[in-house]
């Protein structure tokens, strides 16, 4: 197995709400979100020709929710979820390629992921103003949870008869699949509350997760 860190690289964007709750719970947040993801390479990357070749999942959005439970006026609990439809691609390296070739291994990939976070407010409750114009509320989050990841949407395999359950393909490292499976995630973020009424607020968050790889290695014998 190999490892792998994908990055959320763009603001999450969740529409909230708050309701007073009982004495332990100074309020509850329901929000809606849409996440703008990007990932790393799952595997080692072959560099040759000028080329860093790297297969990871295609850039897309993601749409979910949460739910905030806040236990004082730094602290909350926060349960995380979200669904997407992406890609696994083998391409050239984004970062240094403006426009990098790209390789479909499968198109059809479902990534869905649930966190619980302790979500901490470093600077207390009271908004401070950003460029002194938009009154902001900045916190951190940390937490753990789960991926699971269906590149076989829709489709059914027999792993009791010791078929391989989801995509294989080859690159310049080797032979691999993308297995069906859940794996074990983490998350670290930053971001910014924007109050906009006592019941209605925006959330901008910058983060990083990090994740097991659901590629498996695969190793031919003499009947293929």
């Amino acid at each position: 197995m190999t490892t792998l860190s994908g990055a959320v690289l763009a603001s999450a964007l969740l529409l909230s709400f708050s309701a007073n709750a009982s004495a332990q719970l100074r309020r509850i947040e329901l929000g809606a979100a849409a996440d703008y993801l990007g990932w790393s390479s799952m595997v080692p990357s072959a560099v040759g020709e000028g080329r860093d070749d790297r297969i990871a999942f295609g850039t897309h959005w993601a749409l979910g929710g949460t739910l905030s439970a806040w236990l004082g006026r730094w602290v909350a609990l926060r349960a995380n979820a979200t669904y997407a439809k992406s890609s696994l691609v083998h391409s050239e390296d984004p970062f240094h390629e403006p426009q990098p070739r790209e390789v479909f291994l499968d198109r059809d990939v479902r990534l869905l992921s649930a966190s619980g976070e302790l979500v901490f407010r470093p600077l207390g409750p009271r908004s401070r103003r950003l460029l002194f114009l938009l009154p902001v509320v900045p916190y951190v989050a940390i937490g753990a949870g789960a991926t699971w990841i269906d590149p076989l949407f829709g489709q059914s395999c027999d792993e009791s008869a010791g078929q391989l359950c989801g995509t294989v393909f080859t690159s310049d490292t080797g032979a691999y699949v993308l297995d069906r499976r859940t794996v074990p995630t983490g998350l670290v973020a930053f971001g910014l509350d924007v109050p906009m009424h006592r019941f209605l607020g925006l959330r901008a968050e910058l983060g990083n997760r990090v994740m097991r790889s659901p590629l498996s290695h695969v190793s031919f014998d003499s009947n293929g």
